[in-house]
């Protein structure tokens, strides 16, 4: 016949103010109906536990569920004080193996629905955060601190045993003294975690001031191995010389609500080229980046960016595969990619309020998507050449993927002609909307309407326009044509591309369909290419775009459409 096993606990449950639950009791309510395997005997649906005076459970029997049928039962833990009152509810946990030590499982889910951290419970059982940790077990836990907690670090804090950590309870302000949090190689499951309490905004209200001090705040992995499952919440680092937060060769870190500030960049995150520095997530902080060493999968979600010095908010010297979305940023430069093939895959989307930079580009980056939007009137530096795929998309000025209509003008009404260049459409292009190796698409379409003399029509860039007549300028493609039939439209598409690198030197043709004589059953006769006159236009600037046409008062001619396009 088989018996039930035996569960104890071998260290106390305390509350918050480190009170051991004396004489408190724990509930254990099985998950559904289950027979005990072997017997056919049904097994109690609630097993309840007092604990001793010293808040330990006693060693109880109970049947496992490694010993029922149906398998995947589990117990709903709970545990209520001497009164009955209601002081925990640690999940569905599952009781396996030969016994089991009820302090050393891992809860689910605390009162209140917050997600819990492995027993045992310790609340600064020594007078340090340090001794505090010391007194963990080898097997982990959670230090509660409480609220209002001051410390000023002595030595640094080295967090080294596997699923420990401290989860502040409230306002806490941590000198560190130069000091820091040191989580070593191998340490998977650590966590500094806290709780936002007495704030009339949704800032946290634990700092850990590193000051002035040279060096990292947190220190999360090093170059030796890996680390993993680290989790940081609701704290402020604040560092004005130093880095706040240094991650290497980590894979799986979450932080929620992190405010580190001050000396860009506050979080380095460095895969020292071994391949195992992913899916690093930040949601909601407020942080400025640098990513190298091939660090891959960094995401930040929403938050705010802002730097005090000359370095970008994002830096990315070496990383592939990162994603920044809905970032707010309103001081210093947005942007860095450095100049490096392994800065490629990155998809980044921010929102800013007139920053001077928005992105410096590197000219061996490749296939990486920028979108600003909001004040977008920061200049782009983009020395990568146009095979490299990147992409910039500026709200207002540039567009997406492939092309993106700048302008577009329809029919205009008929010019009689005054022997001057008089302008059928215009458009200003912004400055820097076409950024080193992009290009623009000009179509324009028109009628001569009445008279047979020759006109001679024009794109054009620069000059100025007074009384309706173009001044001055370069003339991109220039083609004449007689108006022998006129009811057939004629018309010009040219394209213009900056060279490699630079804003202000281009190439480029024109396709020109012309009637130029009467042939039966032809619209246009003059059917080509040709290429443009190259007018050394700085995009860098805004600069006049205008369609003219010259010809005598003896003739009228009309405007029929007018397109601008962006080719990225």
């Amino acid at each position: 016949m088989p018996s039930p096993k035996n569960v104890n606990s071998s260290q106390p449950f305390v509350n918050a103010l480190n009170v051991a639950f004396a004489n408190g009791l724990l509930t254990f309510d099985l998950s559904q109906t289950a027979n005990i395997i072997g017997t056919g005997q049904v097994a109690p649906r609630r097993v309840s536990i007092t604990l001793d005076g010293t808040g330990k459970a006693p060693t109880t029997a109970i049947w496992f569920n490694d010993q029922l049928n149906p398998s995947g039962t589990t117990y709903l833990m709970q545990l209520f004080d001497s009164g009955g009152n209601f002081a925990a509810n640690f999940g569905p946990i599952t009781l396996s193996g030969a016994s089991v030590d009820l302090s050393t499982l891992i809860p689910i889910i605390a009162s209140g629905g917050i997600v819990s951290f492995p027993n045992p419970i310790v609340l600064m059982t020594g007078n340090s955060l340090a001794a505090a940790y010391a007194a963990l077990p080898s097997t982990g836990g959670t230090i509660w601190v409480p609220q209002n907690y001051n410390e000023t670090l002595l030595a640094n804090i080295t967090m080294n045993k596997v699923g420990a950590g401290f989860h502040f309870t409230g306002p806490a302000h941590i000198t560190m003294n130069g000091f820091s949090f040191v989580i070593p190689s191998g340490t998977n499951g650590a966590f500094i975690t806290g709780e936002v309490v007495g704030s009339t905004t949704p800032k946290p209200t634990v700092w850990l001031d590193f000051g002035a001090s040279v060096g990292t705040a947190i220190k999360i992995g090093d170059t030796s191995g890996s680390t993993g499952e680290i989790t940081l919440s609701n704290f402020s680092v604040v560092a004005t010389v130093g880095t706040c937060i240094a991650i290497t060769r980590v894979f799986g870190l979450n932080a929620y609500g992190i405010r580190a500030d001050n000396a860009t960049p506050t979080c380095v995150i460095d895969g020292n080229s071994n391949g195992d520095t992913f899916e690093i997530n930040f949601h909601g902080c407020h942080c400025t980046y640098q990513i190298k060493g091939g660090a891959r999968s960094v995401h930040h979600y929403g938050g705010f960016m802002e730097s005090i010095n000359a370095n970008a908010c994002i830096d990315i010297q070496n990383g592939y595969g990162c994603v920044f979305d809905g970032v707010y940023i309103d001081l210093g430069q947005a942007v860095n990619l450095a100049n490096s093939s392994s800065v490629f895959g990155n998809r980044l989307r921010i929102n800013n309020t007139g920053l001077t930079t928005l992105a410096v580009i590197g000219a061996s980056a490749h296939d990486n998507f920028l979108d600003f939007t909001g004040d977008t009137s920061g200049t782009v530096t983009d020395n990568s050449l146009l095979a490299q795929n990147n992409v910039v998309n500026i709200q207002g000025r540039k567009g997406g993927y492939g092309r993106t209509i700048l302008n577009r003008q329809l029919l205009f009404g008929a010019l009689t002609g005054n022997s001057a260049d008089q302008v059928i459409y215009q458009f200003t292009i912004p400055a820097n909307t076409v950024g080193p190796g992009k290009g623009i698409r000009i179509y324009t379409q028109w009628l001569h309407n009445t008279g047979t003399a020759s006109i001679t029509f024009k794109i054009n860039f620069g000059g100025s326009i007074a009384g309706g007549n173009l001044s001055g300028g370069t003339a991109w493609a220039t083609e004449s044509t007689t108006g022998v039939d006129n009811s057939s439209r004629e018309s010009l598409d040219a394209t213009i591309t900056n060279n490699d690198g630079v804003q202000n030197a281009q190439n480029g043709f024109y396709h020109r369909r012309l009637r130029t004589a009467n042939v039966a059953n032809v619209d246009t006769n003059t059917v080509g290419d040709r290429p443009t006159t190259n007018p050394a236009v700085n995009f860098a600037n805004s600069v006049l775009l205008t369609v003219t046409g010259n010809v005598a008062n003896t003739d009228t001619f009309t405007g029929a459409y007018f397109l601008v396009e962006l080719i990225q």
